[in-house]
């Protein structure tokens, strides 16, 4: 997963991160309710656990949407 003990990812584990985080990012833009708009992308942002998994931080700008019917 790091590359060499240089603190450096490998390209999958990179891909892994960013699908991660567009996941996260997808879920509240279309599956929340009320939609969530998280307006504050950025790495300092995302934080990754032990299991170099991302986790979506920081709501202090997201706004929500209350869809008109």
């Amino acid at each position: 997963m790091v590359n060499g003990g240089a603190g450096l990812l490998d390209w999958q584990t990179r891909l892994t991160i960013a699908l991660g985080a567009a996941k996260s990012l997808s879920y509240l833009h279309h599956d929340c309710v009320p939609t969530i708009v998280y307006r504050d992308v950025k790495s300092n942002n995302i934080l990754l656990d032990e299991e170099m998994v991302p986790h979506v931080v920081d709501f202090r700008l997201a706004k929500t949407l209350q869809h008109m019917k």
